[in-house]
């Protein structure tokens, strides 16, 4: 992986700035780490790479919360509109610890918004509080831990369109220390685009290995791997897909 990695030109959190798409098209994928390396070698010509103090696959924390019946989850689910998630979220290469709250609107869109947190502890001051109270549906008092998610992350940055794409790898879901659900080489592909292209130079590299979109939803996804009494109707297809790729 380190080989491919290195072909590609680096570019730095502040050149980045201009893609940040707080409000933007999301399309997911998962595949294998060794269908990666060969995409990878395919479109680097195309693509920046973020690198910060020499490092390419950033390591990533996420606390993700929820109310004590799972509603947003649900939501997801039932395929409802305008849905949430709420996070608080560890850059660990930056040590930045942000409070970030995504909505997928009634659109298709997603919309990010996120403040710094005051400390990691994750204990949230009268300003996260009230982000949490006046940026979502949600009341502070009303949710709860429900899953910790641990990755790595390359995040890529086309040089003339505006797209990110971000490569999730080394997946870890747990809730508390003593249960853990590990996705191995499973590895979650995301396109963010201020608009839909699905011919974009690394989703055209998918789409000729015969490799298709698929809604998928990483807190979901280990809130069901931790929890299996809970509703998966529209999570049978995903989780199909993640067996049959694990037993490849």
């Amino acid at each position: 992986m380190n080989e491919v990695l290195s072909k590609f030109s680096p570019i730095s959190l502040k050149e980045m700035d201009n893609v940040k798409l707080m409000n933007r098209i999301d399309t997911k994928y998962i595949l294998l780490k060794k269908d990666l390396i060969s995409i990878l070698d395919s479109v680097y010509i195309n693509y920046s790479i973020l690198e910060i103090d020499g490092l390419r696959n950033m390591g990533y924390y996420s606390q993700y919360y929820d109310t004590k019946d799972f509603d947003m989850y649900l939501k997801h689910q039932n395929k409802r509109k305008n849905r949430y998630k709420i996070r608080a979220r560890k850059y660990i290469n930056t040590n930045d610890n942000f409070l970030e709250i995504k909505l997928k609107n009634i659109k298709g869109r997603t919309i990010k918004s996120r403040i710094k947190l005051q400390n990691d502890d994750y204990n949230f001051s009268d300003k996260e509080i009230d982000f949490i109270n006046s940026s979502s549906p949600y009341k502070y008092e009303a949710i709860e831990k429900k899953l910790e998610n641990s990755f790595n992350r390359i995040t890529l940055v086309h040089k003339t369109e505006k797209e990110r794409i971000t490569i999730d790898n080394n997946i870890i879901f747990k809730f508390n220390s003593d249960i853990i659900n590990n996705l191995g080489d499973l590895i979650i592909v995301e396109a963010k685009q201020e608009k839909f292209n699905l011919y974009s130079d690394f989703l055209k590299e998918l789409k000729n290995r015969g490799i298709r979109p698929v809604g998928i939803s990483k807190y979901c996804i280990g809130t069901f791997l931790l929890n299996k009494n809970l509703k998966s109707n529209n999570l049978k297809q995903k989780l199909l897909l993640l067996n049959k790729l694990l037993t490849t």
